[in-house]
This record gives C-alpha cells, sequence and structure tokens, in this order.
C-alpha cells in the first residue's frame, strides 16, 4: 500500500536539451483575473508545489515547469515555473507547451495551426508546423516586443576589467556579450569557465542597474555570451549560451534570449526586416529567428524551434516521504 498524499499529472518535454514539465493537475484553483494576478495568488498560497514539482529529488538542478490556468484573453494560460522562482515569459517552454498539446491531441494537424498564450508578460502567439503523417514538427513562438534599454551600460568587473554591456528587454532582461572578447569557448569543454565567468559577471551587472534610473528597479534574468559565425546566405548565425546562475544554465539556445539578440542585431542595422538569425546551443542545435513586426524600436520576433516528449507520468507524494516537499543543493 503506497499511502499516497497527493499525485500530479505531469508531461515532460525537452525543447533542444531544456526540459519543461506541463502540470495539467493538483493546483487548487487561482484567485485573480489575469494570469498574473493568478501568479501572485500561488506564490503567495501554493509555492510549496514548485519545490515538489521542481525540486530534488523529483527534478533536478535545471528543472523547468508550466502550469496551464484559464484565461481570459487567451486559449490558454501559463506561469512559468524556474527552480528558484518565477519568470514573466519563457520560449523554450512555449515550444515545450506547443508540442505538449499535439502529443496529448488537445492540437491536432488539419484542425490546428496556432494558438493563443497569455503569460504574466502579455499575449503571445504561437504557430504549429506538422509533419505530413500529422506529427508535431516545430512551434513559431511570436513573443511579447523587444527593445534595446537604452545606452551600453558600463561594468567594472573583477575579472574582466571594464565592459560595455548591452541590455535588451524582451519578456525578460538579457545582458548581451560578446565571448570571444572575454576568450571564452561556448562549448560542453568550455561550459564550467564560461557559467562561472557568467555567474559572476551577472552579480556585477545587476549591482550596476543602481547608477540609471532607467535601471535601478528592475532585475536581470541572465548573461547570454554570444559567439558569431561567419554568415550564411545572409543569415546572421551564433553560438549562445546563457547563464542564469552559478549551477543553472539554459541548454536550449533560448527563446526570449534568441529575441534579444535579434533585437540587438536589428537595432545595429545587421539584420533588415526580411533577414533572419540562426541560433546554436552548445551542442549544436538551432532556433531561427525573423522580425515579425518592427516598430519604432520594438521588434516582434518569431523564433522557431522543436521539442520532443519524454514522459506522460503522475508524480507521487507518499504520506512518509521525509523529502514530500523537495530540497534544493547549493554549491
Amino acid at each position: 500500500m503506497l499511502n499516497i498524499a497527493a499525485s500530479f499529472h505531469v508531461v515532460d518535454s525537452h525543447t533542444l536539451g531544456q526540459t519543461t514539465r506541463v502540470i495539467f493537475s493538483g493546483c487548487p484553483r487561482l484567485k485573480g483575473e489575469s494570469v498574473l494576478e493568478q501568479r501572485e495568488d500561488f506564490e503567495r498560497r501554493f509555492d510549496h508545489l514548485r519545490g515538489i514539482w521542481l525540486a530534488e529529488p523529483r527534478g533536478n538542478v535545471s528543472a523547468f515547469g508550466l502550469l496551464l490556468v484559464p484565461s481570459r484573453t487567451a486559449d490558454y494560460g501559463a506561469i512559468f515555473l524556474a527552480r528558484d522562482g518565477y519568470v514573466d515569459m519563457c520560449g523554450h517552454a512555449s515550444i515545450g507547451l506547443a508540442a505538449t498539446l499535439a502529443a496529448i491531441g488537445t492540437l491536432g494537424a488539419g484542425r490546428d495551426e496556432s494558438f493563443t498564450l497569455e503569460v504574466p508578460a502579455g499575449v503571445v502567439t504561437v504557430g504549429v508546423l506538422w509533419n505530413d503523417d500529422g506529427s508535431f514538427r516545430s512551434a513559431k513562438l511570436y513573443n511579447v516586443p523587444s527593445y534595446v534599454l537604452g545606452a551600453p551600460l558600463e561594468v567594472d568587473t573583477a575579472r574582466c576589467g571594464t565592459l560595455s554591456v548591452d541590455l535588451v528587454h524582451s519578456g525578460m532582461i538579457y545582458a548581451l556579450i560578446d565571448a570571444k572578447k572575454l576568450g571564452l569557448d561556448l562549448s560542453a569543454e568550455g561550459l564550467p569557465k564560461a557559467n562561472e565567468i557568467g555567474n559572476l559577471l551577472k552579480k556585477e551587472i545587476f549591482a550596476a542597474f543602481s547608477t540609471r534610473e532607467d535601471l535601478c528597479t528592475q532585475s536581470l534574468h541572465a548573461v547570454l555570451f554570444y559567439d558569431e559565425e561567419p554568415d550564411e546566405g545572409g543569415v546572421c548565425t551564433a553560438k549562445h549560451l546563457l547563464v542564469v546562475d552559478q549551477q543553472r544554465y539554459d541548454r536550449s539556445p533560448c527563446g526570449t534570449g534568441t529575441a534579444a539578440r535579434l533585437t540587438h542585431l536589428v537595432h545595429q542595422g545587421r539584420v533588415r526586416a526580411d533577414g533572419a538569425y540562426r541560433a546554436f546551443n552548445i551542442f549544436g542545435n538551432n532556433f531561427t529567428a525573423r522580425p515579425a513586426k518592427i516598430e519604432g524600436n520594438k521588434i516582434t520576433a518569431e523564433i522557431e524551434g522543436t521539442a520532443h516528449i519524454m514522459s506522460f507520468s503522475n508524480l507521487i507524494l507518499q504520506k512518509s516521504d521525509p523529502f514530500v516537499k523537495g530540497f534544493v543543493s547549493k554549491f
């Protein structure tokens, strides 16, 4: 006899290496008219569920969750859950949701070409592309508008000297840094050093936010290292590494990060309205991004990528389990 205290139906996928756990059951009804208000209610009353779903032993250091909630303005609502908190927008998880809804039959070839998704940052559209046999092929995410946050931020750093850092808001704020200028290798072999440097720089860059009135009330989501490669047929190409904290980096090229870098390139005049940007992760997989709309300094990015289903399962909590709330290992 298992003596079960609770169970949660979930579907796990990965978007080019970065996981998304979509939670379909087990959360009480949330208060709030908007998804943002529902997230605030979840954080106040049910934050312990985030640990159950994502922390060890049921999750891992890079676990990421998406809680489906009702929306008054879109087809679906999504609360994005990280191991250490919440984010307003997530591209890889939106693509993972598309693959998940296709896998369970909620979306189908010949019937559904797109859906709208309300997230804390606003409402986005996710286009769905199908193979000839009716299986899911890929998704095109039309992100919230992105924009460059003023002039580059000058930051005095302990390890890298004075850096001029480009900041872009694409649902969250990213600090864009050319990896070549720091001598960083964006590969699996170079990951430990790049992740260490990225974590230190994130703290120093965020501390420098206090020096600018337009940044002092903002937060920094991640450092985006990019390593540009020769253009392919007029398409700008680069490798990405997104460092979130000491233990966590984005395994995918990062959807909102790709939108940020595309916006940066449009701002520089290097990608035109009919151009494209291809962003690779350290494993050689890529997202392709295009400017779907340019309005003044704001860019609506279209990011195409794919995801794959890993499991359909029920997370079980036994009453006798000493780690019913989960735990986080820090080192």
